[in-house]
């Protein structure tokens, strides 16, 4: 066992038999103690009897995945907790059932949302067993209640489950108009970078400047840019400018005299702004820095025109960074893993038909509802083509769909011209009529409760007019995937997943996925998917030679 965790599961068990408990009670607290250790899939003796390493060590499991109830995995959670407080702290009595007291009852009940109603439970009996009415609550009502959970819950992100309630009773105290205090949203202790509009005003314009550069194309320019930039990478590029100057100043750099965007460039601020994003990476270049870096080369190139042996010195800083990129990453692999799982495969073919059997059994129409479906299409349409998330956030009913036939036997094709992908390649898909049903359904019942706003965007925002944004999206359907599956699982990675899943079952038909997949060169694709056809192989390796080695062998 590791020496910072000297007591384990096992020595609690121990204690627990010595305890003055009902013989029911010790039994569940017991059977809680070797479920979590079956969970972790680990000996009681070699799991440490704290609170906190368990919380972490638990907070990937999914019930799911576990193959649990939400409510056996929460109670076996809460009874472990209740364990290591009784051999720990002396605290045997079961947590009494509180009373809410009037005030918190009053409003409580009054909340139209059921959600709302559901993540103030725990902090609404919280403070009224501590006689803390609603009118009482501040900022240190919330901490004491942060202290509660860290130090005798199991339950995940303590600090997420702060910033909810923070952000529910905000809303509920501004949208109702009750008479309490704002409490402060707890924020996550990460790297913010600062927004544009503080650096110095002739930074902003010399900035602004760079930016017309890259989307009104001056013809005559001889060093100009061939073609204006989509709109996703000039984002792109303002994102990379804002975070390296921002990386200057956290490395200590005065905003001052970050003056234009020539002072990104300099050869020490340039290493200087790098070395940032290293350190905050563990000293490794993350994939995306390479990128970064080369926006910032064409800058000092084409914009600040520095001297070449200048740019040589930036372009060779910047060669270092390049990482291999022409394979699946470490991460999405070890995702992929997931569903070398049959079941979990299953899981995700048929998530479109779980978020919309709801609607199909006559739930009631709501904005909730509303939003399930809306991830439902968004899934069906990456398995039924794998785009690119930008692409498909951006898709426009009257634009890029096309309707065939009449009535329940119609079918919807998509067509998204070369000029609008990444590569230059034309997406067109006729989908088949599961996927467009669930269009259908969307379209019809569903959308208008997404937005506020009348609009041709498939996936609207809920005000504004405008489209969701790929990260936007993205983060919806990850969140929706892990909450009702257990897998990691995000927009981009549909597209290797169509890949593996294509090959096991037609190994060697790169071109096949080539051509869905849309890459331009087969390079791409038998390069990504090279890892994958190793692990057939193995697998080909063993039915044929070590599957019979039991019945080679000798008799004795």
């Amino acid at each position: 066992m590791d020496e910072k965790f000297p007591f384990t599961l096992a020595d609690a068990a121990k204690k627990l038999c010595a305890l003055d408990l009902t013989d029911t009670r010790r039994r569940d607290l017991l059977s809680s103690i070797n479920a979590v250790a079956a969970l972790l899939r680990r000996n009681p003796s070699e799991l440490p009897a704290d609170i906190a390493e368990l919380r972490k060590r638990l907070a990937p499991i999914h019930h799911v995945q576990a193959g649990v109830s939400p409510k056996r995995l929460a109670n076996i959670k809460a009874d472990v907790g209740a364990a290591l407080r009784a051999v720990l702290c002396g605290d045997i009595a079961p947590a009494p059932k509180v009373q809410r007291i009037p005030e918190w009852a009053q409003m409580i009940d009054g909340l139209e949302r059921p959600w709302q109603r559901h993540i103030l439970a725990r902090f609404t009996d919280n403070c009224s067993s501590k006689g803390v009415s609603p009118a009482d609550v501040t900022d240190e009502t919330l901490a004491q209640f942060r202290s509660s959970l860290v130090d005798g819950s199991l339950a995940k992100s303590p600090d997420k489950t702060l910033k909810r309630i923070a952000q529910t009773w905000n809303g509920v105290v501004k949208r109702i108009g009750l008479p309490f205090r704002l409490l402060t949203v707890p924020r996550a202790p990460r790297y913010l970078a600062i927004p544009l509009s503080e650096f110095p005003a002739s930074f902003q314009v010399d900035a602004e400047a760079y930016f017309i550069r890259l989307t009104k194309i001056d013809i005559f320019a001889e060093d100009g840019p061939k073609k204006a930039l989509r709109p996703t990478s000039v984002r792109n590029v303002k994102a990379s400018i804002r975070q390296f100057a921002s990386a200057l100043v956290a490395r200590g750099r005065k905003i001052e005299v970050i003056t234009s965007l020539g002072s990104l460039v300099e050869f020490e601020a340039f290493k200087e702004g790098l070395r940032f994003f290293l350190d905050r990476n563990g000293g490794k270049p993350p994939t995306w820095l390479w990128g970064m870096a080369g926006a910032l080369l064409s800058i000092a190139r084409y914009h600040v025109k520095l001297p070449e042996p200048a740019i040589t010195n930036l372009a060779t800083i910047r060669g270092r960074l390049k990482l291999d990129t022409d394979r699946v990453t470490e991460k999405n692999r070890r995702r992929l893993a997931q569903f070398d799982d049959l079941y979990n495969v299953e899981l995700l073919l048929l998530l479109p038909s779980r978020l919309t059997e709801g609607v199909l059994k006559g739930k009631p129409e709501s904005s909730r509802v509303a939003l399930d479906v809306m991830h439902a299409v968004a899934i069906e349409i990456l398995l039924a083509c794998p785009m690119r998330m930008n692409n498909l956030a951006a898709l426009d009913i009257e634009r890029h769909f096309m309707w065939h036939g009449v009535g329940n036997h119609q079918t919807v094709s998509l067509y998204v011209p070369a000029t609008e992908t990444k590569n230059g390649v034309a997406i067109e898909v006729d989908f088949h009529r599961e996927t467009t049903a669930i269009i259908r359904l969307y379209l019809k019942s569903h959308r208008a409760l997404v937005s506020t706003t009348s609009c041709d965007w498939l996936f609207p925002l809920a005000t504004g007019g405008g489209h969701r944004g790929p990260d936007h999206l993205s983060q919806e359907l990850k969140d929706a995937i892990w909450r009702e599956t257990g897998l990691e699982m995000n927009g981009h990675l549909f597209r290797h997943l169509a890949g593996k899943l294509f090959l096991e079952r037609r190994p060697g038909r790169h071109e096949t996925v080539r051509q869905f997949l849309r890459h331009k060169k087969s390079d791409t694709t038998t390069t990504f998917y090279t890892g994958l056809d190793s692990k057939r192989a193995s697998q080909h390796y063993y039915d044929v030679v070590l599957a019979d080695r039991r019945q080679t062998g000798r008799k004795s």
